[in-house]
């Protein structure tokens, strides 16, 4: 929860409209203003057009972060190793276009689920300065669609939460 308030917070803040603002060609990306995601995963960066998919792993499982660019690039970070990868195109276009759909995010209705308070996790979508609740707990539509959408691109790209404190299981 303290995971979802935080990043919450950080997508809610505009970017500085000050001239010490980063210009978009210092950024990289055309209107991109990097952020950085707190706590779990700090090396990670995101703008406001990026989709930040968040589960907070569980007491024996760690979490992930993937972050996914409009360009179709992404990374992502596992139990504190980030690596580099990309999004099959159609995937991603399907998210985005779920997520433009189901806006406001923190609107969306999802319902209240049991879950182990030891092996119980949570899964969030932030994206133009919104954050999904917990989409594994999903009672209408937009909500399951957008978990399965996240679940489709996790998949494809081997995202699997390792024991806390061991190293990453992804192959290399």
């Amino acid at each position: 929860m303290l995971t979802i308030l935080a990043l919450t917070a950080l997508l809610a803040q505009a970017a500085p409209e000050s001239s010490s603002a980063p210009s978009p060609a210092a950024s990289g990306m055309d209107g991109y203003t990097p952020h950085r995601l707190p706590m779990r995963n700090p090396t990670l960066a995101f703008g406001p057009n990026d989709a930040v998919i968040v589960n907070s792993g569980s007491t024996n499982f760690s979490g992930y972060t993937l972050v996914i660019h409009p360009d179709f690039s992404a990374e992502v970070a596992v139990n504190g190793v980030a690596r580099q990868t990309a999004v099959l195109e159609a995937d991603a276009k399907s998210l985005f276009a779920k997520l433009d759909g189901a806006m406001p995010l923190d609107s969306l209705a999802i319902g209240h689920c049991m879950k182990s308070a030891s092996f119980g996790t949570t899964t969030t979508i932030a994206y133009h300065g919104k954050v999904t609740p917990d989409l594994s707990c999903g009672v209408d539509a937009a909500g399951r669609e957008l978990a399965r959408a996240a679940a489709v691109i996790t998949s494809k790209l081997n995202i699997v939460p390792a024991l806390r404190h061991s190293p990453s299981r992804y192959p290399q």
